[in-house]
């Protein structure tokens, strides 16, 4: 067996955790007009939930995050991805609250996606996997079965990615000009640059643990969402009536949700009278500012939740 076939056999290997099963008696109708299921959601639970059921928080992971929030990763070895917010004495306070965390639906860490086999033909889905490439090694979606990984592809999607959860000043905090051991260029196509190597690291990581096809999937699935198609347009009237308190965070260095956005979804909440918050916070780290030491963001956040907690009576 080769190293690239045990990967893949060890990647559907059982993960910790827990899992359910949705749509046995009835499916769940897809917006591309597809019954999808049965089908099931991996997820990881920290803390305990109170007698009342009122201190649970869900926690929505990144793009090509998953359900484990903290502690040692199963697959990378690594720490969990919020290990900065989640755990005991943290805003995300496991010993206040009951935190719940998916792996979203066609994502590739326990939860059904386009490896996981279709009950219909006995194959993996690929891409009969419901909606809503340049590698070779892709083989139109069905390199499972082709026992080969499109490695280099999706190695460059990842690079080209990072580069947008950083800033222009982070980056050149962090790497600069500075060599990758070495004191002067090879005038080559070498990685001459730390920034360089970094990103090369980066994409080859990303690939001993992320499906490609799950990729593909989930930013396809980002495209189509839109929250005001159903409402005339209208992105306020998704939000009439909602009892919900909300409290937005945008970074002044994020690329990828700039403030901008963030203060039109606020300006809709605001015309459907909902309860609203809004920070802007000065921060030159980027998209990724939310996962890494920012004082402000992590005060807000606890401030926010004292105050849901105190309101639901939560000690």
């Amino acid at each position: 067996m080769t190293p690239l076939q045990k990967r893949l056999l060890d990647a559907q290997a059982p993960l910790p955790g827990h899992r359910v099963v949705f749509g046995k008696e009835r499916p769940m109708p897809l917006d591309c007009g597809v019954d999808f299921g049965p089908f099931t959601i991996a997820y990881q639970t920290y803390g305990r939930l109170n007698a009342a059921r009122s201190n649970a928080i869900m926690v929505c992971h990144a793009l090509t995050g998953d359900q484990f929030l903290i502690g040692e990763h199963p697959v990378t070895g690594r720490p969990g991805w919020w290990d900065q917010m989640v755990g005991p004495g943290k805003p995300l306070d496991t010993e206040r609250y009951f935190i719940i965390c998916s792996n979203v639906l066609g994502g590739c860490m326990g939860t059904t996606g386009p490896r996981d086999t279709n009950p219909a033909t006995g194959r993996p889905f690929g891409l009969g996997f419901p909606v809503i490439m340049a590698d070779p090694d892709w083989c139109g979606g069905d390199y499972l079965l082709q026992g080969r990984n499109p490695a280099r592809g999706l190695a460059v999607a990842r690079m080209a990615a990072h580069i947008t959860y950083l800033s222009e000043q982070a980056l050149h905090r962090k790497f600069g000009r500075t060599l990758q051991d070495r004191k002067q260029v090879t005038y080559g196509f070498d990685a001459d640059f730390q920034v360089e190597s970094y990103l090369r690291h980066q994409g080859s990581s990303f690939v001993e643990r992320f499906d490609a096809n799950s990729y593909l999937y989930i930013t396809r699935a980002m495209d189509y969402f839109d929250l005001a198609a159903e409402k005339g347009g209208v992105l306020a009237n998704a939000f009439r009536g909602t009892p919900v308190r909300f409290c937005l965070f945008s970074f002044t260095s994020d690329w990828l949700f700039p403030t901008r956005e963030s203060r039109a979804v606020v300006q809709a909440l605001n015309a459907a009278a909902a309860n609203v918050s809004f920070v802007e916070i000065e921060s030159d780290k980027g998209h990724d500012a939310f996962l890494l030491d920012e004082p402000e963001f992590e005060a807000t956040l606890r401030g926010f939740l004292a105050g849901s907690a105190e309101r639901r009576g939560i000690a």
